[in-house]
């Protein structure tokens, strides 16, 4: 029963954060040709373009905290960037040696590092998981009779979040990090890494 009821919360918040994706997909180019040489240009491009935001918005981010802050960003993002090397790799490897691999390694930069540049636009701003708490909102009100409890702990002991190291050491980092800046209790925040990991 409780596999059943994750799998109904996985399948709306997937719908919550497509809608969500869609307006930051509009930025990028969609990649829709034909041959593969092109498609994976397209995502590289994809990805020089959300990683030249992510180091503007990590800039802006940076210029207003203070000496130990800045120490606590500067850590946490270099285990971020560990993470999505690692990761991304993955997703090279589990295609690789067909012709799609560069394409899905392109495609996971370029869509771990919008992750990224949203989570640094929430520090930033303290605005930008709207949709997040909206789809928490709305599981715990349509599947646990409004308990936005229920559905953070779901979430948060998520069994595909569990047993990467370099996915734990980051979201570590990151939650101690908005704790300190921004008094984010610890379980939402890892419910929300692991929200926008899976989706």
């Amino acid at each position: 029963m409780q596999l059943l009821e994750l799998k109904k919360i996985k399948i709306m918040l997937l719908g919550f954060v497509l809608v969500t994706l869609a307006r930051s997909v509009l930025a990028n180019s969609t990649c829709d040709g034909n041959i593969t040489r092109e498609l994976e240009a397209c995502a590289r491009e994809n990805f020089y373009l959300s990683d030249k935001n992510l180091n503007a918005e990590y800039r802006a981010v940076w210029l207003k905290l203070e000496a130990k802050d800045k120490d606590n960003l500067r850590d946490t993002h270099r285990l971020w960037i560990k993470y999505k090397i690692t990761y991304c790799q993955k997703a090279f490897d589990e295609v690789s040696p067909g012709e799609e691999a560069g394409i899905d390694r392109w495609a996971c930069l370029d869509r771990t590092t919008d992750v990224r540049l949203r989570e640094m636009q929430y520090i930033d701003s303290k605005i930008d998981m709207r949709s997040f708490f909206q789809a928490l909102t709305f599981i715990a009100q349509t599947y646990e009779q409004g308990d936005i409890g229920k559905v953070v702990k779901k979430l948060k002991d998520l069994p595909s979040a569990a047993g990467d190291r370099d996915w734990t050491s980051y979201v570590e980092a990151n939650c101690e990090m908005t704790y300190s800046l921004l008094r984010e209790e610890k379980d939402i925040c890892v419910a929300r890494q692991n929200f926008f990991k899976e989706w």
